[in-house]
């Protein structure tokens, strides 16, 4: 999980991660949370910082939301990554 959270690791982790995105809704009830990320203007010293766009910054950040958000829907109670680790 550090490797999710670290912003030196942003490019990694949308190119070895981006793959979630492609999933629809999975954390239901957290559908206005998750369109804020849209929102966000990032700072260009950040952006400069970590040598990113402001488009990979959001996947990133939305990519950490999939894997801490818990899922309540259906009392399941597991976060996204609990639920795909489930499939392998």
């Amino acid at each position: 999980m550090n490797l999710l959270r670290n912003p030196w690791s942003i490019r990694f982790v949308v190119e070895n991660f981006g793959f979630v995105l492609r999933y629809d809704n999975p954390v239901h009830g957290y559908e206005a949370e998750y369109a804020k990320i849209d929102e966000l203007s990032v700072l260009p010293k950040i952006l400069d910082e970590f040598s990113v766009s402001e488009d990979d910054y959001k996947k990133w950040l939305k990519i950490i939301f999939y894997f801490i958000v818990v899922d309540n829907n259906h009392g399941s109670n597991s976060t996204f990554l609990d639920k795909l680790l489930k499939t392998f």
